[in-house]
């Protein structure tokens, strides 16, 4: 009765293959988790180039958008703020399409809606120093002088290396009646 019906080789045999039958099928489930990795980051990158090749489009139209309305005298800035507010829906956060929206408009003397595109570009980047520019000459247009300090005031909080802001601050101080303050 010493030996025993199974033999022991068998044993070791079956369980190797086993234990074989257990790795390929770890090694087939890590290979189905890379092909779905490699499916996800392929899309990602199809929608970074998306994004990239509509941004570009987006920066050509306000180009496109900027060349009509400063170089086309024949309604070349009406034609610009269609293109303009086509763009203006693809990316409606974009800065550079509201601030040359904003400078068609002046320039078609559309003031109140060139306002309200710069503080439209204020609004998406407070720190951003274009919108500054714009919406102080519109209210010194309007003869609204202390408005247009202020803008040239937070121009200046922007950028305090500026030089130009800091002299133009000055000569509106003096427009007041502020000669203290000017100098």
């Amino acid at each position: 009765m010493n030996q025993l019906p199974i033999k022991f080789r068998r044993v070791a045999v079956f369980a190797g293959i086993f234990i074989l039958v257990l790795f390929v099928i770890e090694f087939n489930s890590r290979l189905e988790e890379s092909n779905r990795l490699n499916e996800q980051r392929d899309e990602m990158r199809a929608l970074a180039t998306q994004a990239i090749q509509t941004q570009v489009a987006l920066q050509t139209q306000v180009a496109y958008a900027a060349l009509l309305g400063f170089f086309d005298s024949d309604g070349g800035a009406e034609r610009g703020l269609a293109v303009l507010e086509r763009a203006a829906t693809l990316d409606p956060l974009n800065i550079r399409v509201h601030m040359t929206r904003s400078s068609l408009l002046s320039q078609l003397g559309r003031d109140a809606e060139a306002e309200a595109s710069a503080l439209r570009a204020h609004q998406i980047d407070p720190q951003a120093r274009a919108p500054y520019a714009p919406l102080r000459e519109l209210a010194a247009r309007r003869g609204d002088a202390a408005q247009a300090l202020a803008w040239e005031m937070l121009g200046f909080r922007a950028d305090p290396r500026d030089h130009e802001i800091a002299s133009q601050v000055a000569l509106r101080l003096a427009e007041l009646g502020e000669f203290d303050a000017a100098q």
